[in-house]
This record gives C-alpha cells, sequence and structure tokens, in this order.
C-alpha cells in the first residue's frame, strides 16, 4: 500500500529543481501532511504536526544564528521540515545549527531564488490533495471490498482471503481461547507465538469479544492503509458472527417454542409433529423422558446467562442424541434411558450435575427428570413428571436435589390437590396444636412429628431433648386437644400428612409452564 507524501517526494517536484537538503538528511521519510508559507515571524508559534514550513531567510528571522534554537522547537512540534531562501541567507546558518538539524534528523532545505514559494506551495499542496483523493478512493475500495464479502455471507475464511493480498503478509484469526480459525497462506502459521513481528487487532462488537486478527508485520510495521484494511476486516468478521449467532438464536428460539407446545399438550397431530421433527433434525423414536435442570430456588430462577452455560452444561453431559432448550426460570432436555430403571435416568441427572458445577460453580443445582415414553405424543406426562420431582425435590429437600419421577412419595399426591384444601386439612387437623403452642410456648407439635416417626416414647425423648416423663405429659396432652391419636393409626397418618404439609410451609409447588 502507498506510504503518505514524504520529504523525499516533495524534493522530487519539478517546482523544487534547485532545492538542495542542506542538513536532516535522515529525516527525509518525515511526511508531508500540509505546507504554510512564513509571513510573520509570529508563525512558527503555531505549527502543527505533518508541516513544512516554507520561508525567506529575512521573514523568518533576521539572525541566521537563532536557527540554533529554533530548529530543535520545530522538531519538537512534529514538523515535517524547514525548507528556507535564497541561498546566500542560508549560508550564514552557523554549523552548529546544521550539526542539530541531523542530529534531530530534522530536514532543513535550501529552495531555489528563482521560483516563488507561493508557487512552491502551490505544487507541494497539490501532490498532497492527489495523494490525499487517492487514499481516499483506496479506503473506499476497501470498504466496498469487506463489505462484498460480509453481504454475501463471507466466512471468517473469506475475510482472511480477502485481507492478505491487500497487506501482503501473512495473516491468521485466532478464536478467543487463541485455537486458529482461518490463515493465508496456511503453511506461515505453525501456531501463534508472541514476538515482536506480530501485530494484532481484536475483534469486537460491542463488549463482546469474537477473537483477534494477527499479522506478521514484519520490522518495517504496517502504514495507515493497511490498519483501515484490518479494522474493516475486523469489522466484516464480527457482523458475521453477529448474524450467525442472530440465527442460530432465531432457530433456538423456534425450536424451543416447538418443544414447548410439544410438552404441553398442544401438538395432537401425528403428522404435523413428524414434520416438525423432520424440519429442526429431531429424533423422536427412541422412547425419551423430559429432564429438568435449575439454579438456585425456583421461584426466582437463574438469570440469563446462566440458563445459556446450564443448557450447554446440559448438551456435554446428555450427549448428542439429548434434545435440550432454555426455559424461562429452567432449562429443559428429552433424554434417551438406556432403560426404564430410574437409575439409568439419575445417573443422567447426576452427570448434568457434575458439568453444571464445572461450568458455573457450586450451585446449587436441581434436576428433576419424568419417566420414559415411547409415543412423542404423551411427552407432556413426562413433562409434568419431571416438574413435580423438581420441585417436589426443591420443596422436600431444599435446592440441590436430584430427583426421578419415581423417587417422590406422598408428594406425587399433595402437588395434585388445590392448595386451599390442603390449607383447609392443616387448619383441620392439626389447628387446636398450633394455637396451643402459639398461645402457650408449647413445644406440642415437635412433640408429635418426633414421637410419629419413632412411635417410641423414648426415642422421642432423646430426639427431641426431653425428659421421657415430659414427653408422656405432652402426649396425654395432644390426645387430650386431638382426641386418640397414639391408638388410632388412621389419625396418627393424617396428622404425619398435615405436619408434612406444614413443615415445608404450604403444599409442595405445583407444575408451572415456563
Amino acid at each position: 500500500m502507498a506510504a503518505m507524501v514524504s520529504v523525499r517526494d516533495v524534493l522530487d517536484l519539478p517546482a523544487l529543481a534547485g532545492a538542495r537538503l542542506v542538513a536532516g538528511h535522515a529525516g527525509m521519510t518525515r511526511f508531508v501532511e500540509e505546507v504554510n508559507v512564513v509571513a510573520d515571524p509570529q508563525t512558527v508559534r503555531y505549527v502543527r504536526d505533518g508541516l513544512l514550513l516554507l520561508a525567506s531567510g529575512s521573514t523568518l528571522t533576521d539572525d541566521p544564528a537563532s536557527l540554533a534554537e529554533l530548529i530543535p522547537r520545530l522538531a519538537d512540534a512534529g514538523l515535517a521540515g524547514l525548507a528556507v531562501k535564497p541561498p546566500s541567507w542560508v549560508d550564514k546558518v552557523p554549523g552548529g545549527a546544521l550539526e542539530m538539524a541531523d542530529g534531530l534528523a530534522f530536514p532543513l532545505i535550501e529552495l531555489p531564488e528563482e521560483t516563488p514559494l507561493n508557487d512552491i506551495a502551490d505544487a507541494i499542496l497539490h501532490v498532497i490533495l492527489d495523494h490525499q483523493a487517492a487514499r481516499l478512493r483506496r479506503v473506499a475500495e476497501i470498504h466496498e471490498r469487506f463489505t462484498a464479502v460480509a453481504l454475501a455471507g463471507g466466512r471468517t475464511r473469506d475475510v482472511v482471503l480477502a485481507l492478505q493480498p491487500l497487506l501482503d503478509r501473512p495473516v491468521a484469526v485466532v478464536d478467543p481461547d487463541g485455537a486458529i480459525v482461518a490463515a493465508e497462506p496456511v503453511e506461515a502459521w505453525n501456531g501463534i507465538e508472541a514476538d515482536a513481528g506480530l501485530l494484532e487487532h481484536q475483534i469486537r462488537a460491542g463488549e463482546e469479544h469474537f477473537g483477534t486478527i494477527v499479522v506478521r508485520s514484519g520490522s518495517d510495521g504496517l502504514d495507515e492503509e493497511a490498519g483501515v484494511a484490518i479494522e474493516r476486516a475486523a469489522v466484516a468478521i464480527a457482523l458475521r458472527q453477529v448474524q450467525a449467532r442472530a440465527v442460530a438464536e432465531a432457530h433456538e428460539g423456534f425450536a424451543a417454542v416447538s418443544l414447548e407446545e410439544l410438552v404441553s399438550g398442544q401438538v395432537t397431530d401425528v403428522d404435523a409433529l413428524a414434520e416438525r421433527a423432520a424440519t429442526l433434525g429431531w429424533d423422536l423414536e427412541p422412547p425419551r423422558a423430559v429432564l429438568l435442570v435449575t439454579c438456585g430456588e425456583t421461584q426466582r430462577g437463574p438469570g440469563v446467562t446462566e440458563l445459556r452455560v446450564l443448557a450447554t452444561a446440559a448438551r456435554q453431559a446428555l450427549g448428542a442424541d439429548a434434545i435440550v432448550w432454555v426455559r424461562s426460570r429452567n432449562v429443559a432436555a428429552l433424554v434417551v434411558p438406556s432403560s426404564d430403571d430410574p437409575s439409568d435416568r439419575r445417573r443422567l441427572a447426576a452427570a448434568l450435575h457434575r458439568e453444571s458445577v464445572a461450568r458455573l460453580g457450586a450451585g446449587p443445582f436441581s434436576v428433576g427428570v419424568g419417566r420414559p415414553v415411547s409415543d412423542p405424543l404423551q411427552l407432556p406426562t413426562s413433562f409434568r413428571e419431571a416438574q413435580l420431582a423438581l420441585e417436589g425435590g426443591i420443596w422436600e429437600e431444599g435446592p440441590g436435589t436430584i430427583r426421578a419421577f419415581e423417587d417422590l412419595g406422598v408428594e406425587r399426591l399433595l402437588a395434585v390437590c388445590p392448595p386451599g384444601d390442603l390449607a383447609d386439612f392443616v387448619t383441620t387437623t392439626l389447628g387446636p396444636l398450633l394455637d396451643y403452642d402459639r398461645e402457650q410456648g408449647g413445644e406440642l407439635v415437635p412433640t408429635l412429628a418426633a414421637w410419629l416417626e419413632t412411635r417410641s416414647v423414648a426415642e422421642t425423648a432423646r430426639r427431641i431433648y426431653a425428659h421421657y416423663n415430659t414427653v408422656r405429659k405432652r402426649l396425654e396432652r395432644i390426645e387430650e386437644l386431638l382426641g386418640p391419636v397414639l391408638t388410632d393409626p388412621r389419625r396418627a397418618l393424617d396428622l404425619a400428612v398435615a405436619l408434612r404439609v406444614h413443615e415445608r410451609s404450604g403444599p409442595p409447588p405445583r407444575p408451572t409452564g415456563q
């Protein structure tokens, strides 16, 4: 790619025929971005980076010796150089000033006396404008090249193939983990080792990092237009990644809606289901069971990022035949157990639990699995069972449980009872004891719970750290308030169920939608 206009380019112009570089030869590669004629000595106070200053000796300063003080100031300001006429004035410049210009690589040019300064300035300005116009055309061409690649749906490999000829250097793109995604020429990249000859440009869209463009720039580095090409290539790759993600998310969204319709029982037509399965690549021939996993309390639910990581963990742990989708408060999967044995589904759930911990930390993660069904139209049954297993396990033991539907006990029955009926049952069955403990500060309810578990006065006393006689008196008081308990198995069962509901601060969660 072409460089900017340099001092050497300026000296090659016909308008500067006869000009002579008297000092600062090492600065011939300095870039000239604009030119100005000194009309007043005060002009030198307002110089800018990349400016080539043209002056007559008398306008610049009456004393050529003062250049020894002026040259360092101009060099520090980033000037491209100083061109002065007439030659007779330049001849008066002391040797110390010339040595200083040489030491600073600051070009000091002697201009021919016969050419007006304005003509020289016009010639230099013309070539600068021509160069800038050409540069703008090249930048536009670079932009159009990568826009065409992006509009054509070009992959990262296509972008690299478009970039490498522009740079004429080996180019590679690596992913965020440092693995090479595409390279040209391939043989130039046996790996990405850090060295002084590598230039790296991050590929980003907002805060999201998609990887890095790496160029073997060499010791001479890259020019500004090469930087523009790399930036446009990075934009094209980022755009492709964002588009690919949007397409994937749209596909996942459509698949998730379709799966929700399936497990909620909205799909009833076998032919329609077969068509949808073929479109989305589902294999619904083997018996499948619904699995649900969540993090923390189901009432609050994990965040969007956690759900995505959970879905990734599920795809990894449950195998390639699992159909996974993200819901609003949990992640669901249609899994293929190797048998009807619940232990096989517990094994899948445990594998998912381990993978979730590995990706997200301690959790806690809760998993529930329904029973497998051979008819996909019966998946709503397995889905409700998975919900009961998940929420019933959390209700019984708290977050972090793994439950197959067969692991549930009385919760299966309680979960289908209306909450109001369960609340009335607790009040009717335990109400007198609850009132007594609340008003008298007694311990009748925990005493009854311990006795129902042990059916032994002595063991109850040990469990609640009370005297044997104290427990007997409490049991007598319980029977005074409730009637026969110790000798009535049916009454004892009612009380055990009521205590189960009461101890969990309400009935088991009922199966919910999303």
